[in-house]
């Protein structure tokens, strides 16, 4: 029995290459491992697996919004990652950032209220 592919938002086959040259990990949600922390009154990169523990405002490095760390699953199915911010009241999510593929309109820009 052959699966049928079906087609994304933008038309893609699911797992195709994007026109910008992210591939078909990118296009699936490959999850952010690193973000960057503010800390001593500078920004510095922190990886997933530092991150139990550290506080401070921890942002995407390449959108600048704001992101939340989320430990590895109690089945260790998930990998500790970090996702970009919640909206509240439902707000259209930034489409600018290569690091949120299931918003990614293929265009790279700052998100509006960036750290």
């Amino acid at each position: 029995m052959t699966r049928r592919r079906g087609l994304d938002r933008d038309g893609r086959v699911d797992g195709q290459a994007r026109q910008d040259g992210t591939g078909a990990a990118e296009a699936r949600g490959t999850k952010m491992r690193e973000c960057q922390i503010y800390e001593g009154g500078q920004w510095s990169l922190l990886s997933a697996k530092s991150a139990p523990g550290r506080h401070g405002d921890m942002r995407c490095p390449e959108c600048r919004d704001r992101v939340q760390f989320y430990t590895t699953s109690r089945d260790g199915r998930q990998p500790a990652h970090f996702e970009h911010g919640r909206r509240p009241n439902h707000q259209a999510a930034h489409d600018g950032c290569r690091l949120a593929p299931r918003q990614y309109s293929g265009t790279r820009s700052r998100h509006p209220e960036a750290l």
